[in-house]
């Protein structure tokens, strides 16, 4: 960046001038850019690949019920980060918030689902027992 009051360059990521000790314009400052500094919006990239990889190959003998649902929640993360880049930090949080119901969502479903294929199945060994012993009992 050149200086405004002698013109020598400058590095960007310098406060003062080296010529002349002119403080540099703040534009230019990485902390000033909109969406980068104050607008501290929660990553759950990380939180929905974990759910969509653990839905994947931990439930893989129950369901992949959450999987779907994680793959959306990563895709919410990804655009509350170019949101944030580009200082719409009001969509930047609704994306982000939609992220994180999205993965919670997949855990209670990724939860669930055994529980459901469990009680479902003793049902069925319930009714296959009776079934037997009226047959065995010849009722």
């Amino acid at each position: 960046m050149y200086c405004r009051k002698c013109g020598r360059l400058n590095d960007d990521n310098f406060y003062e001038c080296l010529g002349c000790g002119e403080v540099l314009p703040r534009a230019a400052r990485e902390e000033d850019k909109p969406g980068v500094a104050g607008a501290n919006i929660p990553d759950y990239t990380s939180f929905a690949v974990i759910v969509g990889v653990t839905s994947l190959f931990f439930c893989c003998f129950f369901s992949f019920v959450g999987a779907p649902f994680a793959l959306i929640a990563y895709g919410y993360a990804a655009k509350a980060k170019k949101l944030a880049l580009a200082g719409d930090t009001e969509g930047a949080l609704k994306a982000s918030r939609t992220a994180l119901v999205l993965c919670l969502v997949a855990v209670a479903l990724m939860l669930l689902a055994p529980l459901i294929i469990l009680l479902t199945s003793f049902g069925a060994i319930q009714e296959l027992s009776q079934s037997l012993s009226r047959r065995h009992l010849g009722i």
